[in-house]
């Protein structure tokens, strides 16, 4: 049937509309904000939740600094390296974590995933 409108003028959505699995998850999200209880979860001064959540945020934060940083390349110049990787890698080479080329102007250090898998962790200028 679609859209209806209520007294108000305002669009709703009846029951036989296709949509019958977005109003379920939007009545089950409305039962949780109903439930949720400003004393359970304290704010700072500036009213952001606080407590357990800096906590959790300076864990995630040690975490994503473990991982290599991947440097980002303009496109022309990432295919110029992805095309350079793809075909020139020896046997030896592919087998490799970490592997080193010159191209053009600069050595990059990749971190080798697999074929055409490869993330760009350092540029160095020649």
């Amino acid at each position: 049937m679609g859209m209806k409108r209520d007294a108000g003028g305002k669009r709703r959505v009846s029951v036989s509309s296709p949509n019958v699995e977005r109003v379920k998850r939007w009545g089950e999200m409305m039962r949780h904000n109903a439930s949720f209880s400003e004393d359970k979860h304290p704010r700072d001064e500036k009213g952001r939740f606080a407590e357990k959540g800096l906590a959790f945020a300076d864990k995630t934060s040690r975490m994503k600094s473990r991982r290599r940083k991947e440097v980002r390349l303009p496109p022309k110049e990432y295919a110029k390296v992805m095309h350079e990787l793809n075909t020139n890698l020896t046997k030896e080479e592919q087998q490799q974590r970490l592997v080193s080329r010159n191209i053009g102007n600069y050595v990059y250090t990749v971190e080798n995933n697999g074929f055409n898998e490869y993330r760009v962790i350092r540029k160095k200028k020649i």
